[in-house]
């Protein structure tokens, strides 16, 4: 019997982080990347994270923003998301939650804590739900679907 495994999406614009973390991870967790916001909602929609791995500062939209965007995506399957920012002594770890976010880790990233970050977050975290869709530019419309389903629009 195959498992099914955790599926993380990096959301972070440089590409050379993104490949760390990608090589770092893929021994235990399917990872797929995004630069931008709106390039993450297309990544949520098709991919299904169980957890998102967010960057507070993008090119597009503000990491904080997009997690205040996600909360009908996060209340339907319950995906925890951990931020990071290089400019850690600039963050309120309080906006970090009230936006929404599960978690915070400071730049450059300890692998060693942020692989103990995820398996925490992980626990939490159950694999099928609801999804919905995601774009910076609009509300969120909801659709039930399963991993493993057809997506019908």
């Amino acid at each position: 019997m195959t498992s099914v495994r955790y599926r993380i999406l990096v959301v972070d614009d440089d590409a050379d982080l993104q490949e760390l973390l990608k090589d770092a991870l893929r021994d235990r967790y399917d990872v797929e990347t995004a630069s931008t916001a709106l390039e993450a909602a297309s990544r949520l929609l098709l991919f299904q994270p169980d957890l998102i791995l967010l960057d507070i500062r993008l090119p597009d939209v503000s990491g904080l923003q997009v997690c205040r965007h996600v909360p009908g995506y996060k209340q339907q399957r319950s995906v925890p998301i951990l931020t990071m920012s290089a400019y850690g002594s600039e963050i309120d770890p309080l906006e970090v939650r009230r936006s929404g976010a599960d978690a915070f880790l400071p730049k450059p990233l300890r692998m060693g804590d942020l692989k103990k970050r995820i398996e925490s977050l992980q626990a939490k975290s159950p694999i099928d739900g609801m999804i919905a869709t995601f774009d910076p530019r609009q509300k969120l419309r909801k659709k039930p679907v399963k991993r493993g389903d057809q997506l019908l629009t």
